[in-house]
């Protein structure tokens, strides 16, 4: 029996022509595949581009605009171009401390996001044919209502704590400014202790306001007023408010030093108030350039 050769034992090795188009086939359907997959990526990353583009013009429109409820409208519009651009300008502006400008709260928008989830499974309900995912939905919708119910009960709860907090913050406000103002400042402020049996009835209304003043100046009062003032502003009042050296004839102190720092809480307040219970443009809330 004759050995083969070498030539023919190469040949053995080659696969055949069937094998070598199978092999061609399949390299062109994977870098077929491959370039699928890359345009659908690049088209997917356009789209997602130009909805953050269009989800930031809607937000500067917000921010610009005078109309509480139009603003509110341009929100919604940037939310539904794309929520993560209006999730990271909501969060920057947390982050600033800075006052919301827009007239709208975020726990409204949270509201807006759960009934937004709500509708697009309720479209998808109605659209539905297959029995099976027709009840996988009808359990998703029925969850979905809870959240939406829950996140309005959130806010109302948050309002109410707003409108307290308000209320307090306003108080305090117009005590300060009352007592800054006072004729009589000056017969409640200086060395005090010696005066104890002459206050007059006038005088000891104006100590009994520093005294309310005081009560509403507290670390803890001030964390309360969290919704209506940034975390700057109650630094800024707690380091004066524990200058008003309160005794019980008055304020110590000299009467011009006593009615600065109190025109000062009541300025700072009276900002911060401002803030909250009305709409001012501000071009600055948020540099676009870093959305």
């Amino acid at each position: 029996m004759a050995f083969p050769t070498l030539q023919q034992i190469m040949a053995l090795k080659q696969p055949s022509p069937m094998a070598q188009l199978g092999d061609t086939l399949v390299s062109g359907f994977n870098a077929y595949n491959q370039a699928d997959q890359y345009r659908q990526k690049k088209e997917a990353a356009a789209s997602a581009s130009a909805k953050e583009a269009q989800a930031a013009n809607f937000l500067k429109q917000a921010v610009a605009e005078q109309d509480p409820q139009k603003s509110e409208g341009f929100v919604m519009q940037a939310f539904q171009a794309s929520p993560s651009v209006v999730d990271k300008f909501f969060t920057m502006q947390g982050k600033r401390g800075s006052a919301n400008k827009m007239g709208i709260e975020r726990e409204k928008l949270d509201i807006r996001k759960e009934e937004a989830r709500l509708r697009a499974l309720e479209r998808a309900d109605r659209k539905e044919t297959n029995e099976l995912k027709r009840q996988e939905l009808g359990q998703k919708i029925e969850l979905q209502k809870e959240k939406v119910s829950q996140a309005k009960a959130e806010s109302q709860t948050m309002e109410e704590k707003k409108e307290s907090s308000i209320l307090m913050a306003q108080e305090a406000e117009t005590l300060a400014r009352e007592i800054a103002e006072a004729d009589n400042l000056g017969d409640i402020t200086g060395t005090i202790a010696p005066r104890l049996a002459t206050i007059r009835p006038e005088s000891q209304d104006l100590i009994n306001k520093a005294e309310r003043l005081q009560s509403l100046l507290t670390v803890d009062n001030l964390k309360l007023m969290s919704g209506v003032l940034t975390d700057r502003d109650i630094k800024f009042l707690t380091n004066i408010a524990s200058g008003l050296n309160l005794d019980e004839g008055g304020i110590k102190g000299s009467t011009s030093a006593v009615k600065a720092r109190l025109l000062d809480i009541s300025d700072k307040i009276k900002g911060g108030i401002s803030g909250k219970t009305r709409k001012e443009p501000e071009s600055n809330v948020v540099e676009w350039g870093s959305m």
